[in-house]
This record gives structure tokens, sequence and C-alpha cells, in this order.
């Protein structure tokens, strides 16, 4: 992957081997940082070794994956209600538009007033979300050039829009599924 916002070039690849094994390799201006999730423990593996804590790891693992509004997470959460708003032309595609809402507001949605996911109505793909947040404006994340491999969906680029404007975008350069992921790559060397 790469990774480009505000005018920086980050080369990434992130491998993951169930669901508690991850491995996120940044390459930035000749230095490369590789950072490991296994199970509870997390890791900075280089450029030199560190444990982390869950909560740095939580910052990394949702920038690195442009993930701060995991739309996967916001359906399953019980303490949401989804509601259809209706069709609407989002990116260019005629998309059914659906607004997240919380039943009981947690302090982490402060200042958010709607959620919205955007679906293909052709193709039943997310294609973006919008999140509008009080006093500060809109942001949006974008999943075009869609692919699929072995059954699973998945951008080719993923832009972010801050009011409109592209504030960083993420180009999906290899997509591997169902490999031999060998153990020490997510321990320390």
């Amino acid at each position: 992957m790469n990774l480009k916002a505000m005018g920086q070039s980050i080369e990434l690849s992130m491998i993951q081997k169930g669901n508690d094994k991850i491995r996120i390799e940044q390459k930035m201006n000749g230095m490369t940082q590789v950072i490991v999730k296994n199970g509870s423990k997390i890791m900075l593996l280089s450029p030199m070794y560190q444990e982390l804590p869950e909560e740095q790891w939580t910052q990394i693992h949702s920038q690195v994956t442009s993930q701060d509004l995991n739309v996967n997470q916001l359906i399953e959460d019980t303490n949401n209600v989804i509601e259809y708003i209706g069709t609407e032309d989002y990116n260019g595609k005629s998309c059914k538009k659906v607004e997240i809402k919380e039943k009981t507001p947690s302090a982490e949605s402060q200042g958010v007033e709607h959620v919205y996911i955007f679906v293909d109505a052709i193709t039943k793909w997310v294609v973006g979300t919008q999140v509008i947040v009080k006093d500060q404006g809109t942001i949006d994340m974008i999943f075009s050039d869609m692919k699929k491999i072995k059954g699973f969906i998945y951008p080719g680029l993923i832009s972010t829009k801050f009011n409109g404007q592209e504030s960083a975008s993420i180009e999906v350069t290899d997509y591997q599924v169902n490999i031999d992921l060998d153990d020490k790559l997510f321990e320390k060397q």
C-alpha cells in the first residue's frame, strides 16, 4: 500500500493471520518501522524493540488502515440503530444511503452529528462513509477501484476528504488472501 498525506508518501505493508496476529511495516525517508500485535502483546520490533500499550496500537492500526470509521463494527454494534435514508448520488454512483445512530450516545461520539454509509445500488458494495462533525465539517472516506480476489472485495484506492478537500489517500498495490504465514513474523526476532 502507498499512503499519501500532507505531502508525505509512506510505503505500507500489513499482514494478518487470524484475528489476533497483525504485522505492519512502514517505510518512509529510508527508515523502516515494524509494529506487531500478537494476541494481547504489542511490540515495536524495528528500529528498536519496545512493548507498546493497547491504546497506541489502536491509534496506529486505525491510521494505517484508514479505519477511523469501521463499517462492520458500526453495523454489528448492538447500541446502534440503522436507518435507510434513500437513494443518493455519491462519488458518481447511485447509492443506498444508510444512517447509523447510537441508541445511547457514547463519549467517543460527542460532536458527531451524523454517520452515513453509502452502498452501491447495483453491486451492493460499500463505496463510502460520511461523518458530519459539529463545528468542524464533513469527513468522507471514499472506496473506489474495487477489486475481487478469492471472494474478498476490496478497494484499490481509499481517499479521505475533509470538507471536500482530499487530505489522504491509500493505494492498495497488493492484496492476498489465505496465504501461509510463518508465526515468526509476529514475534520478537
